[in-house]
């Protein structure tokens, strides 16, 4: 059986293997594998991504500052979870807009915020010197 080979900057999904810049993974059966060791891909707990950003969107609609919110900004690791959670798609990998730094997956759906179900811009940030925010349209952080 042939493999599905799609790459772009920063980003290639091979097979069901996806690499978002430094960070590589897949989920086989119920099972996270991700390369974390000097190329040697290892089995890892599975440590969900999407409650952690719904806890900041929430954080922001109770401060007052939901209308703010423009996209999301994530770092490699916390993209590639969202992928092997099934929160960032195939479809939405190959519709994905690149460059050498960033990968932006537009309008992915995040449930259980106190607004209900809202979408939102996620855009994976080479080098993010921390894991997640919620950015406004001027590009700061909220």
């Amino acid at each position: 059986m042939a493999t599905s080979m799609f790459k772009k900057d920063g980003l290639e999904l091979d097979g069901n293997v996806l690499s978002l810049f430094n960070s590589k993974g897949f989920v086989d059966g119920k099972s996270w594998i991700m390369n974390v060791f000097l190329g040697a891909f290892v089995e890892v707990e599975p440590m969900l991504a999407s409650p952690e950003i719904i806890n900041i969107i929430n954080d922001d609609i109770e401060n007052g500052d939901f209308e703010k919110i423009d996209h999301i900004i994530v770092g490699s690791n916390v993209g590639l979870r969202l992928f092997l959670e099934g929160k960032i798609s195939n479809a939405d990998i190959r519709k994905a807009e690149t460059d050498n730094k960033t990968i932006t997956f537009r309008s992915i759906k995040f449930h259980r915020t106190s607004k209900g179900k809202i979408s939102f811009d996620v855009v994976v940030v080479k080098d993010l010197e921390f894991d997640y925010a919620t950015v406004d349209v001027a590009g700061n952080v909220i």
